[in-house]
């Protein structure tokens, strides 16, 4: 059991994020997404993925960190 509620830790994350400037959440968002389809979804989900997004060009590489 958490010493923290889920509205406690929901508070605490707004507040850090609402401090954070556009590349920064847009960084996290590269790589959270990337994380997401190479570790945890499955093919189906990866396919919709790529096809819905196949015509954006990506000029960053989360793996790089460029």
């Amino acid at each position: 059991m958490s010493k923290y509620t889920d509205d406690q830790i929901a508070n605490a994350c707004m507040k850090c994020v609402d401090n954070w400037d556009m590349e920064t959440l847009l960084r996290f968002a590269y790589d959270e997404m990337y994380h997401h389809y190479t570790e945890v979804a499955k093919e189906d989900s990866l396919d919709a993925f790529m096809q819905m997004n196949n015509k954006i060009t990506i000029t960053f590489d989360p793996r790089k960190g460029e």
